[in-house]
């Protein structure tokens, strides 16, 4: 294989390093090392194994995600979540969990936000003011949340570009998808309140009228 070829493949993977084909390319040019017999039967077994290992865990996962599969069917909320782009059948169940049947009992999504640790929380004594990073919170609502977020940015134009805006501010990766969170969370509360699911033309348009609002407000000012 060419150093080309080696780099399509690689691309075709997801494997984008540069360094990643030249380490492969410098392999090939030396040779194979030579191996005592018997250091390859022990790798080799071991390496079956691992394969056996492997494709017990993937069964047990495949009866995981048919089993999450069947706590969202015919299921109206569940509906509601796998609207949203990126949850599908795997973070649906979870957004479930989250958010429950019982439609009082949050007062608004900010309450999610705070228990689920995406909204830093303020301390303040006098004039002096800070914002801290939440680390009492549910963790597995956060991760949850994250999930969505992150899962988005390849399901959603609107999410990809407020994510790119908030990393053209100087955020890291993780804060700015914390950022697009939190306004993932705020649409899946008022669809969650109002039964219905989520439209992507509608949400965009919604966008764009807040950012007319926005700017009228601030020529007026």
């Amino acid at each position: 294989m060419s150093k080309e070829d080696i780099k399509a493949f690689l691309r075709k993977h997801h494997y984008h390093k540069e360094s990643g084909a030249l380490r492969i390319c410098k392999a090939i040019k030396e040779g194979q090392v030579k191996i005592d017999t018997t250091v390859i039967q022990e790798r080799s077994r071991s390496a079956i194994l691992l394969i056996k290992r492997i494709e017990l865990l993937n069964e047990e996962t495949k009866e995981y995600e048919n089993d999450l599969k069947e706590t969202t069917e015919n299921d109206k909320d569940a509906e509601i979540f796998k609207s949203l782009p990126g949850s599908g059948d795997t973070l649906s169940p979870g957004l479930m969990v989250i958010f429950g049947k019982n439609r009082d009992r949050y007062k608004n999504a900010e309450e999610i936000n705070s228990l689920s640790g995406i909204v830093p929380f303020t301390k303040q004594s006098g004039n002096w003011e800070t914002h801290l990073f939440r680390f009492g919170c549910n963790h597995f609502y956060r991760n949850i949340i994250t999930r969505l977020a992150y899962c988005s940015l390849t399901k959603s134009e609107w999410a990809r570009s407020y994510y790119n805006e908030k990393r053209a501010e100087g955020k890291s990766h993780y804060h700015a998808l914390r950022c697009l969170a939190r306004i993932w969370i705020k649409v899946a509360f008022s669809l969650w309140k109002k039964r219905e699911k989520y439209n992507e033309d509608k949400h965009m348009a919604a966008v764009q009228r807040h950012k007319i609002r926005n700017r009228l407000a601030r020529k007026s000012a």
